[in-house]
């Protein structure tokens, strides 16, 4: 699947670009913020990797102008409650706290919350990464659940809540892209996604 948007593109994770995901999951400023820190093999990417499934696992590189920048996701869908996990890192230094992950985090909702009809993303969040949290908060998460025997807090987006508090972004993001939202998906991945729907 392949989803443009707001000039950014989201293109499916494949099996040629997981040992770039590794090494940067691996680095030491992104997995300081992970649940899991240890060191991840080779072998252990590929078996992650294979267990994925294809009708409720949807992990995406985020390309801005040709340059692959971070991973994005929506993962664990429950078709029948309509719900989702999310979740999100950026390792190219250029574009941390600037708009760009916003525009992806928009470009991931919208095609989920419109062309598929999720109606509720979780996420959980280390409670020390402040920027983690206001990043969450600006798009309309809020906390749910607090964890008594962890570092993390548990934070949940409704899509009315998002429809709401997206609206500033959204306007803002059509100030930097005028292009209109696009999504590639195999027409058989679509009908058995519609199968599950059902």
């Amino acid at each position: 699947m392949i989803i443009r948007n707001f000039g950014i593109i989201l293109s499916q994770l494949t099996l040629e670009d997981i040992e770039l995901v590794r090494y940067w999951r691996n680095s030491k400023e992104i997995s300081s913020v992970m649940e899991y820190q240890k060191f991840i093999t080779e072998e252990e990417q590929k078996k992650w990797f294979s267990v994925l499934n294809p009708h409720s696992d949807f992990y995406f590189l985020i390309n801005y102008k040709g340059v692959k920048i971070g991973l994005i996701h929506t993962s664990h869908i429950n078709w029948k409650e309509k719900t989702a996990d999310a979740g999100l890192f950026v390792w190219d230094k250029n574009y941390l706290g600037t708009h760009i992950p916003v525009l992806a985090s928009l470009a991931m909702l919208e095609c989920f919350f419109e062309n598929f009809g999720l109606q509720k993303y979780f996420a959980k969040v280390r409670r020390e990464n402040s920027v983690a949290v206001r990043y969450n908060l600006a798009l309309g998460f809020r906390l749910c659940e607090k964890s008594n025997d962890s570092k993390f807090d548990f934070y949940v987006l409704e899509k009315e809540n998002y429809l709401k508090t997206s609206e500033k972004l959204k306007r803002f993001a059509s100030t930097v892209s005028s292009e209109k939202a696009q999504m590639e998906i195999a027409p058989e991945l679509l009908a058995e996604i519609g199968n599950l729907k059902d």
